[in-house]
């Protein structure tokens, strides 16, 4: 790893007969998950069985839903919450009470379980420029414990937004001039089509308060939200212009009022303005005071919900944390010197329990695999304070246990256990401080050939639930080697999506079986093609380059590619990556493989793309990249990029078979551009893909998140 020292096996190597005695950490979310497949589409009084993902016929923006359910006895009086992925917005309906709103994915809280009465429950989807999209539906019944920390963790989410109180008065217009029309519009208020841009307006008067806090002594600033790009005027002198995401500062109060308006300039077809809020500079003063108390806070509820047996005082505290500033909040007018008071008092009561987090770290996320080899593993794992880590491991068919430990705390912990023997099952854990994991197992590499199995997924950011509904299915056919062919976050710079949008969906798998990550263009947000990704470089350990690597497995050549770096002189991939590419084809480990398989991100032939546009693959990588991957045998080449799943070979052909694997849980795609004679089936489904190898055959089939098959064929070896 370049960003880290890592700890081998040898340093530090201590013989232990039994493990030690430690509170064993917990899934921090033991939750009960109940994925719905199935709905009721509702058109008038009549009711149409429809599966899920359900995109609405004729390119409607709207769609109606029903659907029943009756809670088993098991989970009577436990916390139930439905948690919705739509395009745009979903509104929801309980037993005729409204229940709230969802924009794109989230979750709300339906109750108590009552095994007694049915939920009855309607959905209204509504899309603001594209047809309406029910992509996924899972009811979730948690702890009750889990369920009061996390209302307090939301509560304390809340209180970062209290700076800035949205701005909902607007006007638009196609035209800015006199004579245009200008109609009343709601935010988000979005376009898709051949608009170059739209205008805005509003009339605004100075507030007297911001979300109920005086602003006679204040400043304030408008923040605007756009796609994807503003020029802002305030009574006709232009004050600032920004992509995304401006603050146009308005001062001190003034008297009567301002006239504002914003061109927004779309991109690509499409554009929006997404939002607008007044930002209160001395509520904003108090923002890094809450920034740090919210991070506390996450950190305890964590702490708390990975060990079920803790005492309630622990639990008691945090809550009483958040009891300080509502006080001052429910207080009528409200006062900006309290409200810091308070603060100030919720920081004191949180740090009589910071102790514990350095006794008991609690886990971000992990412990998972990577870079099996036949004779080590790679152990990472990552905790939300510094802390020194140990592995515990042992071969399934002895007693004694070893453990490894790091010399220096840290937060990302990576142990690479060596010495070990081939093909062999070894249970092990981690130890962060005081605190244990629970026992997981992996197994070695096989030193010679040996039959085994392989998944193979890909595009899985924005939508963490989809994305975990898609590894528990693949975790039933248990793989014994996993890749993922890029986009695993939906912006690469924004470091928590690592976790939250691939590490934890994912531990299901990851936890027992090593994964590998080609490297999509949505990693390198924020950093720029071609450049290093330390999130990228820090949360996996691959073997070389990281970036671009091979290795074998089973008398297989797996080649994993990055194909973001930008082409020089109409090479694609860069000359350097080319030129090793080449080199690794020719090498002996590629020529005596009995399968060679290429992974990246970008497809040389794809079939279809969203609403954005056209597009049908790269044509550098199938001018420059395919006759040279027929040239030296590739069997398999995947990719993803598009949001679907597509497939181009023959059973019984030498290959490359081309197959595009995009429907890990990002978004899927929803038009069909081109009909390439290279690609024989395309479909837009959450799926993932699994072979069975051995070296004569693979067995392929493409399984949807339901369990389904999508796609199945043999390839036979070329004599």
């Amino acid at each position: 790893m370049r960003l880290r020292s890592v700890i081998v096996a040898g340093v530090l190597l201590v013989g232990c007969t039994r493990l030690p005695r430690a509170p064993v950490t917990g899934d921090p979310d033991p939750c009960v998950v109940y994925p719905l497949l199935q709905v009721s589409l509702r058109q008038g009084e009549t009711r149409t069985p429809v599966s899920l993902p359900y995109v609405s016929k004729d390119a409607a923006r709207s769609a109606d839903f029903t659907f029943e359910l009756t809670f088993p006895d098991s989970v009577a009086g436990r916390p139930a919450y439905l948690n919705l992925s739509v395009d745009d917005r979903a509104e929801a309906v309980v037993n005729g009470t409204p229940l709230g709103a969802v924009e794109d994915i989230g979750e709300l809280y339906l109750g108590p379980c009552d095994v007694r009465v049915p939920f009855r429950i309607a959905l209204h989807c509504s899309a603001y420029a594209e047809p309406a999209r029910l992509r996924g539906l899972w009811i979730i019944v948690r702890a009750p414990k889990v369920h009061a920390l996390s209302q307090v963790e939301e509560e304390f989410r809340r209180l970062l937004q209290l700076s800035s109180q949205r701005w909902e008065d607007w006007e638009w217009s196609p035209s800015p001039e006199p004579l245009a029309a200008w109609k009343p519009v709601t935010l988000p208020s979005t376009w898709h089509g051949r608009e170059e841009s739209r205008w805005f307006r509003t009339r605004f008067p100075w507030p007297a308060s911001v979300n109920g806090f005086p602003t006679h002594d204040d400043s304030l600033w408008l923040r605007l939200a756009v796609n994807d790009s503003a020029v802002v005027y305030v009574d006709g002198q232009l004050l600032a212009s920004f992509r995304r995401q401006g603050n146009v500062v308005l001062g001190r109060q003034w008297e009567g009022e301002r006239q504002i308006v914003v061109e927004v300039i779309g991109r690509r077809n499409r554009g929006g303005l997404q939002g607008a809020w007044i930002t209160s500079s001395l509520l904003a003063s108090q923002r890094p005071l809450l920034d740090s108390l919210s991070q506390l806070v996450q950190q305890l509820s964590l702490l708390i919900k990975e060990h079920p047996d803790s005492p309630r005082e622990w639990e008691a505290t945090v809550s009483g944390a958040l009891a300080e500033i509502q006080q001052v909040l429910a207080a009528e007018p409200r006062d900006h010197s309290a409200l810091s008071a308070a603060i100030n008092r919720s920081r004191a009561r949180l740090r009589q329990l910071e102790p514990l987090l350095r006794r008991y770290p609690p886990h971000v996320c992990g412990p998972y695999l990577q870079n099996v080899q036949p004779h080590q593993i790679t152990v990472m794992w990552e905790t939300a304070v510094p802390c020194r880590g140990w592995v515990w491991y042992r071969a399934e068919s002895e007693k004694r246990w070893k453990k490894v430990r790091e010399r220096l705390p840290r937060t990302l912990h990576e142990v690479i256990l060596q010495r070990l023997s081939p093909d062999t099952r070894f249970w092990y854990c981690v130890q962060s401080g005081e605190a244990i994991s629970p026992i997981f197992s992996f197994r070695t590499a096989p030193a010679g050939r040996k039959p085994f199995r392989l998944a193979v997924w890909g595009d899985s950011r924005s939508d963490p639930r989809m994305h975990e509904t898609v590894v528990r299915q693949m975790c039933r056919h248990r793989p014994d080697l996993a890749v993922h062919v890029g986009d695993v976050v939906g912006h690469g710079a924004n470091r928590q999506e690592w976790p939250q949008m691939h590490l934890l969906p994912a531990r299901w798998l990851m936890t027992q079986v090593p994964t590998y990550v080609a490297i999509g263009n949505h990693e390198y947000g924020g950093f720029g093609y071609g450049n290093r990704v330390p999130p990228f470089e820090e949360y996996f350990s691959h073997p070389g380059n990281e970036y671009y690597f091979s290795f074998d497995y089973s008398g297989c050549h797996f080649i994993v590619l990055d194909s973001n770096v930008p082409a020089e002189d109409g090479v694609p991939l860069g000359r350097k990556q080319f030129a090793w590419l080449r080199g690794d084809l020719d090498s002996e480990a590629s020529r005596k493989a009995d399968w060679r398989f290429v992974f990246l991100h970008h497809p040389p032939y794809s079939e279809a793309w969203d609403w954005g546009g056209y597009y049908d693959g790269e044509p550098l990588l199938r001018d420059k990249l395919v006759p040279l991957l027929e040239e030296h045998g590739v069997s398999f080449v995947f990719s993803g990029h598009t949001h679907d799943y597509e497939r181009g070979c023959t059973s019984g052909e030498r290959g490359p078979c081309f197959i595009i694997t995009g429907g890990g849980g990002a978004e899927l795609d929803n038009l069909r551009y081109r009909d390439w004679p290279e690609i024989e089936l395309q479909e837009f489904a959450y799926h993932f893909c699994l072979l069975d190898v051995d070296s004569s055959r693979i067995r392929f089939q493409a399984i949807r998140h339901d369990g389904t098959i999508l796609d199945e064929f043999v390839m036979n070896k070329s004599p």
